[in-house]
């Protein structure tokens, strides 16, 4: 199976602050590098890897089960990590993804080429991107515009949504977010159409339930 999903987190062993979060302050990297890495990617076969950062109480330096695959990284410095300032954080998160799944991938004869690609194509955007979700986008061709929703990443907006009012000549009249900023949410599963109702922006999951609105 190609690699679809990622994970980041801290491990269960690990003592937790209420202020400090290794899953939403790796969000926007291992996002970045996801949406980077050819679709069409394998490693070991799985479709889900997650890394765990800290104590453990396994012998393993991967596990693979039911197509997810674990990978173990024990002596990560949560202390050290949080001394430094986001910028230097993400850099060392998407050191961390690169190393780790190039030891999978060598572990299981692959070639690591690609994962160094895709890290440094996320280098040298700067950690951050904007992606177009076009199926979401939506027309009123009364006025002549176009509403265009927009996923961003990057260290200060983790994963926010934003629409973009554009007028027929292609002006950009307005941008409002969708939901909080910043956020840590992957909203792909769960907004599947955009309707206009009465002047409100109306966001609706594979239910036909509103999820969101912007006004």
């Amino acid at each position: 199976m190609n690699l679809k999903l990622l994970k980041i987190m801290a491990s269960s062993l690990e003592i937790k602050r209420k202020d400090q979060h290794l899953h939403w302050d790796s969000h926007h990297v291992k996002e970045i590098f996801m949406a980077s890495l050819p679709a069409k990617y394998t490693i070991d076969g799985s479709s889900q890897i997650a890394i765990v950062c800290g104590k453990t109480i396994s012998d393993v330096k991967f596990r693979s089960i039911l197509g997810s695959t674990t990978c173990f990284v024990e002596h990560f410095d949560f202390d050290s990590y949080w001394a430094l300032e986001k910028g230097v954080r993400e850099n060392l998160i998407l050191d961390l993804i690169e190393k780790t799944l190039c030891e999978l991938a060598r572990e299981n004869e692959v070639e690591t080429s690609i994962i160094e690609e895709t890290a440094e194509k996320v280098r040298k955007i700067n950690f951050q991107m904007s992606i177009e979700i076009s199926k979401l986008n939506l027309y009123q061709k009364e006025r002549n515009l176009h509403f265009k929703i927009f996923r961003n990443l990057s260290k200060e907006l983790g994963e926010t949504w934003s629409v973009k009012i554009i007028d027929g000549k292609g002006k950009l009249l307005d941008e409002k977010v969708i939901g909080e900023t910043p956020d840590y949410l992957d909203l792909r599963g769960a907004l599947k159409k955009t309707t206009l109702e009465d002047g409100v922006l109306v966001f609706r999951d594979r239910f036909g339930m509103v999820f969101r609105t912007v006004k």
